[in-house]
């Protein structure tokens, strides 16, 4: 989904992948790219934590910013800070 400067939003592509592997993700890029002629328009996408990801769509759509996702940002932070090595008891009073 992509918003225009008028704030309308549309379809853009959908993209069913084997795996996350970055031959498949290069894959998806690739076909994104063969049906939207003004793919280099791109000036934001937003993704989850995955660096692998992120290096890939940097080099894909050099004018664009990569931004990361806050509610996965959140959610891996939370998972993190759950774990016994961070003192689970004292974030979840924290988060509370």
């Amino acid at each position: 989904m992509i918003y225009d400067v008028f704030g309308h939003r549309r379809y853009v592509k959908y993209a069913l992948m084997k795996n996350e592997s970055s031959g498949c993700l290069t894959d998806a890029v690739t076909s994104f790219k063969s049906v939207n002629a003004t793919w280099e328009n791109v000036r934001a996408i937003i993704v989850d934590k995955d660096f692998g990801e992120i290096s890939l769509l940097l080099t894909q759509f050099p004018g664009a910013r990569i931004l990361l996702c806050v509610f996965h940002v959140v959610k891996h932070l939370r998972g993190e800070m759950a774990k016994r090595e961070y003192g689970a008891k004292r974030w979840r009073m924290l988060l509370t």
